[in-house]
């Protein structure tokens, strides 16, 4: 875990964090900048602040965007911190009940699945039909869409490329992992990453999956987080020597997977054998479409 107390005193104040800061941008407090988050984490450490519910929300504010951390010269993990600190949060305050009934579906997939579809059948008697998805009665911007059938319902498994393999392509088969919005809300997503698999002839497995865990790790339900993690670790390393990669469409998702992952299970008693398990994962994941820019023509058929 993250030692508050050195990640506070490591901060020299430097101010260059703040204009990156989304959440500095529209209060315009210092307790809400990330150097001033990490006045509070430190102040917290050494027992001069309590979690109370104006500091809560002040933690919870953050998007936890990770823009500070890349304009931090010292690359301090202003991110890592405020997810630790929310955990103590969740144990203080509790989760509001329906988060909790949220982070259950996301354990249960096939529930959720059942869950989605009846969404999916309702959604026409609630929302106006619109091209591109489904929009509410008094609104002409937000656009709601609900697939019928998820993602992981329509593909599965070992999907053969139909374009000839080139000769001069490295790699030939890669894993997906797809998060809950591209899975359940945004299937094009899955299904343009296929088209472009197939294009370049590299064969795409599908496996099974649980969710990355994102919304409950940031709202620091740890539980939920630790339980998806290990569950994915064995569903990963039953194929990980099969394919050249793990692609992951959505940023959120592979910052999860490649990141976050890694602290969550630092929360663990198993830590010390999860971790090392985890590694071997990590080093073939990546963000697919930084993967398909630097191992595959993608960038010169898109010229062509």
């Amino acid at each position: 875990m993250i030692d508050f107390k050195s990640i506070a005193q490591a901060c020299v104040k430097c101010g260059k964090c703040i204009p990156t800061c989304t959440i500095y941008q529209i209060h315009r407090e210092e307790v809400t900048s990330p150097r001033g988050y990490l006045d509070l984490v430190g102040a917290y450490a050494r027992g001069e602040l309590t979690l109370d519910k104006l500091t809560k929300e002040y933690f919870e504010s953050c998007f936890l965007c990770t823009t500070c951390v890349q304009a931090c010269p010292s690359n301090l993990g202003v991110d890592v911190a405020i997810e630790q600190i929310r955990i103590d949060i969740a144990k203080q305050y509790g989760i509001a009940w329906y988060k909790r009934v949220y982070f259950f579906l996301l354990r249960h997939r096939k529930l959720m699945d059942m869950v989605f579809r009846v969404v999916a059948f309702v959604s026409p008697c609630i929302f106006k039909q619109r091209p591109g998805g489904n929009t509410l009665p008094f609104s002409k911007r937000v656009v709601f869409p609900f697939g019928k059938k998820s993602f992981l319902n329509t593909y599965s498994g070992l999907i053969p490329a139909t374009t000839p393999k080139s000769q001069n392509l490295a790699h030939n088969k890669v894993a997906i992992f797809i998060g809950c919005l591209a899975n359940y809300n945004y299937q094009n997503v899955g299904t343009s990453l296929l088209k472009i698999l197939d294009k370049l002839g590299i064969d795409a497995l599908v496996p099974k999956q649980e969710c990355c865990g994102a919304p409950a790790f940031f709202t620091g339900d740890i539980a939920s987080v630790l339980e998806l993690i290990k569950r994915n670790i064995e569903y990963f390393e039953s194929f990980i020597d099969e394919v050249d990669a793990i692609l992951i469409p959505e940023a959120t998702c592979a910052a999860m997977l490649m990141h976050d992952w890694e602290n969550a299970l630092k929360r663990d008693e198993q830590a010390h054998t999860l971790i090392p398990r985890l590694r071997k994962l990590t080093g073939k994941m990546a963000m697919a479409s930084q993967w398909l820019y630097h191992h595959t023509t993608l960038a010169t058929l898109l010229e062509s």
